[in-house]
């Protein structure tokens, strides 16, 4: 901040003799106006901004003590200095009333006069800084209750008055702009705001530091745990500014930033604004780092192109994954440019791919309910790379699965899906098709490695799980043939008894000790 001086003499040589000895440099002096009358200098204070008044007391037309009545009735906060010729204690007891900083006998050398001013620069320094600070407080509650929809900017309360006290124009117009951090790396809930809230001041430290180098009018307002709003005043606005901040967030904070500026509004306009760069911003499926106009971003139609999911299907079971992975890959990114970066493609695109899966791995059922699957599969929504990483990992599960059931025998395999599936209907062709052989084949192999077809060994462990249940438990035999997959008592009692050579309820009363009908109580 440069101050601004008002010299008042009508003696031009002693005017000149101040001017000439006053340090601009030193004491960060912007302009100095020159006075020979007490007319002249009111007409100068009332159209110029003016913070520091050296006045010499005795002027023809008016004494120096007048003209600091006069700015002291006006309500103006200026540093005064008076310079006279006479040490009369009354003259500097009146000039003390009037707000007079200090009292200079004239002729007044070079070393007073700039030791006068130096205490004046410190004591404006100091009422500048708080009034900056108050200011700028002020503003920020101002928008953040007109982005927050608290204050309608329609309203009274944001009329003159209010614009006044914010020293800006109520015809001020802005560019709204939202900087927002890039959230990979956001694990879990309970961190978020220990992680995120210093790099958020991170962010705007440096968003300030760009700000003030190039002298610029902003306010910044945060919005929750990884967003700021910066309103910058239109006619300073500058697009490579942003791009500069988020090179600079990148450099020295080490995070993605991405900015996403909005079109030229008065602060009635605002809320809607913001409206409208954040659905752009959740647009955003693609970019982590950059600047983009969200007008622009919305305006972009959405082409979404389906995949071919019979080709996928075929490299599936030709254990194909990585060739999967590419298609899907390039697939993504050819929609995912930089001119069509819709939500909605994410979306489908997850959805077709989910389905995709599903209808190829249902044998794999146990990996759909993965927490890590479930978790990347929900942040895959957020963007290209998260996508890609649950496309990614969902495949080189299929495939380790798919391994290590190929690394035991198929006969082996084929016993334990038989194990874990005897209460259903559970055929020849479904322990087949899970590892993946024709069912003629797979039976003559286990007739070869264990003495029995396919069908008799289902027959054989389904017998063996009776037999335990009607040893164990009060169970009755009708229910019990449910259990492990028999639709109809009266095949399972005849089987039974040709193989053990007498009824389940006397299996029981045998080897059990209960007591039971023949059926069961269903049948009682």
């Amino acid at each position: 901040m440069r101050w601004n001086i008002l010299v008042v003499d009508d003696e031009i040589v002693a005017v000149e003799g101040i001017k000439a000895a006053i340090d601009k440099e030193k004491f960060n002096i912007g302009v100095i106006y020159t006075a020979y009358n007490i007319q002249e200098a009111q007409n100068l204070l009332e159209n110029n901004e003016i913070h520091i008044l050296i006045c010499d007391i005795e002027m023809p037309g008016g004494s120096g003590l007048e003209l600091l009545e006069w700015v002291k009735a006006g309500g103006r906060n200026l540093v005064n200095l008076i310079l006279t010729s006479h040490a009369d204690f009354s003259y500097a007891q009146h000039a003390v009333s009037l707000g007079v900083m200090q009292y200079i006998l004239k002729p007044a050398s070079d070393i007073d006069l700039n030791q006068a001013l130096q205490k004046a620069v410190q004591k404006l320094d100091g009422g500048y800084k708080e009034n900056v600070q108050m200011l700028r407080l002020m503003r920020e509650e101002f928008f953040q209750n007109i982005l927050s929809g608290v204050l309608n900017a329609h309203l009274e309360l944001t009329g003159k008055n209010s614009f006044e006290r914010l020293c800006i124009k109520s015809s001020q117009e802005y560019i709204l702009t939202l900087l927002c951090i890039e959230r990979q790396g956001r694990d879990n809930a309970q961190n978020r705001e220990a992680q995120w809230n210093p790099a958020l001041f991170s962010v705007q430290n440096i968003a300030e530091e760009f700000l003030r180098a190039q002298n610029k009018n902003y306010v910044i307002v945060k919005s929750g745990e990884t967003m700021l709003f910066l309103i910058i005043f239109a006619e300073e606005f500058d697009s490579s500014l942003l791009e500069e901040i988020v090179e600079g967030v990148g450099q020295y904070a080490e995070l993605s930033l991405c900015c996403y500026f909005g079109r030229k509004v008065r602060v009635e306009g605002l809320l809607e604004e913001k409206d409208i760069i954040l659905t752009a911003q959740r647009n955003n499926a693609v970019h982590k780092k950059g600047v983009f106009p969200a007008e622009v971003l919305l305006g972009k139609k959405l082409v979404y192109m389906e995949m071919d999911g019979e080709l996928i299907s075929v490299l599936l079971r030709r254990k194909k994954y990585d060739t999967v992975y590419d298609y899907m890959k390039h697939h993504l990114q050819d929609m995912l440019h930089a001119d069509n970066m819709q939500e909605g493609i994410m979306k489908r695109f997850c959805e077709d791919a989910g389905q995709i899966f599903y209808q190829n791995f249902q044998d794999f059922a146990d990996i759909f309910h993965k927490e890590e699957y479930l978790e990347k599969k929900a942040k895959a929504l957020t963007g290209l790379e998260e996508c890609l990483d649950w496309l990614k990992y969902a495949l080189e599960e299929f495939r380790r699965e798919q391994q290590e059931r190929y690394e035991v025998s198929p006969v082996t395999s084929a016993m334990e899906y038989i194990e874990k599936h005897l209460d259903g209907e559970l055929s020849c062709k479904a322990v087949a098709a899970y590892v993946g052989m024709h069912h003629d084949y797979l039976s003559r192999i286990m007739k070869k490695e264990k003495g029995l077809t396919l069908q008799q060994y289902i027959d054989e462990m389904r017998l063996k799980k009776a037999k335990s249940l009607l040893v164990s438990t009060d169970i009755p035999a009708n229910t019990i043939s449910q259990i492990i997959g028999y639709r109809h008592y009266t095949y399972f009692s005849t089987y039974f008894k040709k193989r053990t050579h007498m009824s389940p309820t006397d299996f029981r009363r045998l080897y059990g000790g209960s007591e039971e009908k023949e059926g069961g109580n269903e049948e009682a």
